[in-house]
């Protein structure tokens, strides 16, 4: 009878641990990142600083403040993620504020996850490139990006996580790249 409790208290444990690491997560950067250029789009020979990602957190839940999970997929990998697909693709040169033609800005207005076993994940980011000789906006646009990873994709729940994020990150990525890469500016 006590080895019976002894299991029991030990598989309880062990559903505790399974729980709590699948509430967290950590996007890796290089995985989200968009690395290709679109075809026939040669690169702007010109300087653009990536402004700090702004806006998107939404309030935690009871329910998420007693797991410690943030609900918001982090704004700073995002915009480090973007500056590394700028940066792969070379459409244009990573510069500091002080140095650069362009500057691209993001306002989030959704930033989002739900769901345990099947995740699903909105990103929803209001984008502005801002010419920096003139203060004038030359690209507006509101890209949603969605994604959804199910057990399937992972089993352990820290895992999907991450793999969600880093998806939902690239198609992000990709999203702006080929809009930016559309876009009728200067070559030099």
């Amino acid at each position: 009878m006590k080895r019976n409790r002894f299991l029991y208290l030990l598989l309880g444990v062990l559903m505790i641990l399974l729980m709590l690491t699948s509430c967290s997560y950590n996007a890796r950067v290089l995985e989200s990142a968009y690395m290709k250029l679109p075809e026939n789009v040669e690169p702007f020979n010109q300087k653009i600083f990536i402004d700090k990602f702004r806006g998107g957190r939404k309030p935690l839940s009871d329910a998420e403040k007693m797991w410690a999970v943030d609900s918001s997929i982090d704004l700073m990998m995002a915009r480090i993620s973007l500056i590394r697909s700028i940066n792969a693709t070379r459409l244009f040169e990573i510069a500091d504020i002080g140095d650069c033609d362009y500057k691209l800005t993001a306002n989030v207005i959704t930033n989002e996850w739900q769901g345990a076993f099947n995740v699903n994940s909105i990103f929803k980011v209001q984008y502005q490139l801002i010419d920096n000789k003139t203060d004038g906006v030359v690209w507006e646009e509101i890209i949603i990006t969605k994604d959804k990873k199910t057990t399937e994709d992972a089993f352990v729940g820290a895992n999907r996580m991450q793999l969600l994020f880093e998806a939902t990150y690239k198609k992000n990525n990709q999203q702006v790249i080929e809009k930016l890469a559309g876009l009728n500016l200067p070559k030099e």
